[in-house]
């Protein structure tokens, strides 16, 4: 028989260990439900694509739906102005071709006096037809403004589809990063053709459309009135003028906040203008700054004796000018 003293130390030892495991067991506890709460590389990479192709949607939605609405705008403005010129077109093209009355009357003469004179007379013909020249103009440039708002009617429908194919191309795969991959390509791809200066473009069919029929509609008045030709071709100048302000506004002024489609197309060669304007400047002031150094060296030499060897530039703001021309060229 075991004596009580060590019965009650068996049992303090193995209520110890038994406390001792479950101390252990708690402190793996937190360690395996953490290992079980962290994510994989492969759920990592999938919200990585995931939040990729969110903010790619984002911004692909807001450049379509922009490009959508200055499209809808481009094709009612140009349903509306190509049923204008039409009008004036139907009912100006008759200019150019003979009238029927007239040439009935023509003949009608001919017989008469044919009839007149007997047998002797010389058999009716057709009487000659040359049309006016304005007529011709006034057709030219009416017929060339229904050209060009046709033109940005097409233009207007194409970029709406393709405005659609930017869209969906990408989404025809389920995979998160070949989704991704495709919509960059297809992103890079729209960066490359520049179709966002094409669509910026477009508009500019428009407004070419518009001039060319303000100009045929003024030589159209000169046939019909002089003074309302006259009054009409001072308001279209105001108009024209207002037009160029606005253009060059954002070219000439960056904080400007006027532009029009032209000031986008002009402001590259716009710019190529400018630099070599102040490169003609550069060039004129290093001039003018070396003819008026070498000849205020002569001038003090002749006057005060300086030998020639020693180089004398009294106008030192030559050099200042020369510095700040450099620092604005390059």
């Amino acid at each position: 028989m075991l004596h009580p003293k060590q019965d009650e130390e068996n049992q303090l030892q193995e209520q110890g260990d038994l406390q001792g495991s479950r101390i252990e067991e708690q402190r793996q506890a937190p360690s395996q439900s953490m290992l079980q709460d962290t994510p994989g590389p492969d759920e990592n990479c999938s919200k990585l694509w995931r939040l990729y192709n969110d903010e790619a949607d984002r911004y692909d939605k807001d450049v379509v739906e922009n490009w959508r609405d200055d499209m809808d705008s481009l094709l009612i403005f140009a349903a509306l102005f190509s049923s204008t010129v039409s009008a004036f077109v139907l009912d100006r093209y008759h200019a150019l071709t003979p009238d029927s009355g007239e040439v009935m009357v023509g003949i009608l003469l001919q017989l008469s006096q044919q009839l007149a004179n007997g047998t002797q007379a010389k058999p009716a013909v057709l009487p000659s037809f040359q049309p006016d020249a304005q007529d011709v103009a006034v057709n030219i440039f009416w017929f060339l403004s229904l050209t060009f708002s046709l033109l940005c009617a097409l233009a207007a429908v194409m970029v709406r589809q393709w405005a659609r194919q930017y869209l969906q191309e990408p989404r025809a795969s389920a995979a998160l990063n070949v989704r991704a991959t495709k919509r960059q390509e297809v992103f890079e791809n729209m960066q490359l053709w520049r179709m966002e200066t094409l669509v910026d473009f477009i508009p500019v069919l428009l407004h070419i459309a518009l001039a060319l029929f303000v100009v045929g509609m003024l030589l159209f008045l000169r046939l019909v009135n002089h003074r309302l030709a006259l009054i009409l071709t001072w308001f279209s100048s105001i108009a024209i003028a207002l037009y160029g302000l606005l253009t060059l506004g954002p070219i000439l002024f960056r904080s400007c906040p006027y532009r029009t489609p032209l000031s986008g197309v002009l402001l590259p060669g716009f710019a190529v203008v400018w630099k070599f304007c102040l490169v003609i400047v550069a060039v004129t002031t290093a001039a003018f700054a070396y003819v008026a150094g070498e000849s205020a060296l002569l001038l003090r030499t002749l006057l005060a004796g300086t030998p020639p060897s020693i180089r004398v530039y009294p106008l030192s703001w030559t050099d200042r000018v020369l510095s700040q021309v450099h620092e604005v060229i390059w």
